[in-house]
């Protein structure tokens, strides 16, 4: 008979970085209430960056040991290696003895979910953080996705637009797919000395105009069309500057479409920072490129700050910003509009600082941290019940 009692979550994930869903799922364990959930993220690689924050919030780490090269096999097949790894993953699971494991991310999922015949965790939940994977849009990818689907007890998408993808893209079953929209903080406002100190930080004058970006230098995150258009508004703009925050494996590509675009001094590769949203109060205006995403947390965080934001609509942006109220939307490839948006923010300061008011009202009232959390919780407990590890209602 099914007592109430705590139920052990692993929450999986490559490492946890300082990237949109890591900090997301890291900012779900520690809330998660600790009478009722006890969680474990279970790593594949590494810690990484935000693994203390994580251990100092009462989460557990647990690292899935690489696979053993024996002196027979110094380059093993990537077949035997990831065969060895997903081995060596379910016994991480089936140690814990964990109740439902929970992966939000394409690798991840696709592991927790094809592993599961050998786990035998009760509950798998997966997620979908985006219209698309880059890793999915193969056959075979699409292939392993649709069968980790018939593994999972529940897909949470954080948009209705990433649902209705998962649906129509991978032939999900509606009632299969729940949407728990990401949440957020909303921190006080900066006030003007303050915002001034953080300015002089970063290096910028008090009549400079910054244009600010958080995203990881990867594909689809539209830096070369930022660029681009960002050297169309500089040339009316002397007093512009470009802020890229982030990492990725695109930096030297990026670096070097800066020299040819004539931008050295005026974009700048800022790298990667674990907190973000504390630079965000500096910018003029936030700026966003991305080509394909569920519901991007550098929108929602700008938003939450009361950022001016100059987005294209995708995935679940249009949930945030609409256009001319809460920010101002521009279509895919068009360097030549996106320019012009940047210009009208420098031009129509009231309206600028008008529509982020509105972005903050906006997912204060829609996007609150507390309905992300009740929503997983919510899920955790349903599902549990389903399966009779808790007692009914």
């Amino acid at each position: 008979m099914a007592v109430n009692r705590k139920l052990r979550l692993a929450f999986v994930v490559g490492a946890l970085e300082a990237a949109g869903s890591e900090r997301q799922m890291l900012a779900l364990a520690k809330r998660l209430p600790r009478d009722r959930f006890d969680v474990d993220f279970v790593l594949l690689s590494r810690p990484g960056v935000l693994g203390g924050e994580a251990e100092a919030g009462g989460a557990r780490l647990v690292v899935v040991p690489p696979p053993v090269r024996r002196a027979e096999m110094r380059r093993p097949a990537v077949a035997a290696r990831v065969s060895l790894k997903a081995l060596n993953f379910v016994r991480v699971v089936r140690a814990g003895r964990y109740d439902i494991v929970d992966a939000w991310l394409f690798h991840a999922y696709l592991l927790a979910a094809l592993t599961r015949p050998l786990t035998r965790v009760p509950v798998v939940v997966t997620g979908r953080r985006s219209l698309a994977p880059r890793e999915a849009k193969g056959s075979l990818g699409l292939w392993l996705q649709r069968l980790s689907n018939r593994a999972a007890n529940a897909i949470v998408a954080n948009s209705p637009q990433a649902r209705a993808s998962a649906i129509e893209r991978e032939g999900v079953k509606p009632d299969l797919v729940r949407v728990i929209r990401n949440g957020v903080e909303i921190p006080e406002p900066l006030g003007r000395e303050a915002r001034r100190r953080l300015r002089q930080q970063l290096g910028f004058a008090d009549d400079a105009f910054l244009v600010g970006n958080v995203a990881n230098y990867l594909p689809g995150k539209g830096h070369e069309l930022l660029l681009r258009a960002f050297a169309r508004a500089a040339e009316s703009l002397p007093h512009a500057h470009l802020i890229l925050i982030g990492d990725g494996y695109l930096r030297d590509e990026l670096g070097t479409l800066i020299g040819r675009l004539g931008l050295d001094g005026r974009a700048v590769l800022y790298g990667r920072v674990d907190d973000p949203v504390g630079l965000l109060p500096a910018f003029d205006v936030v700026a966003q490129a991305s080509d394909a995403e569920g519901l991007p947390n550098a929108v929602l965080e700008a938003a939450a700050t009361g950022r001016p934001i100059v987005t294209t609509p995708a995935g679940g942006t249009l949930e945030i910003i609409r256009d001319r109220d809460t920010g101002f939307l521009v279509p895919f490839g068009s360097p030549s509009e996106f320019a012009r948006a940047l210009e009208h923010v420098a031009a129509h300061p009231g309206e600028a600082a008008a529509a982020g008011n509105a972005a903050r009202a906006l997912v204060a009232r829609e996007f609150s941290m507390d309905q992300f959390v009740t929503g997983f919780a919510t899920l955790y407990e349903e599902l549990a019940r389903a399966r009779g590890i808790l007692p009914g209602v």
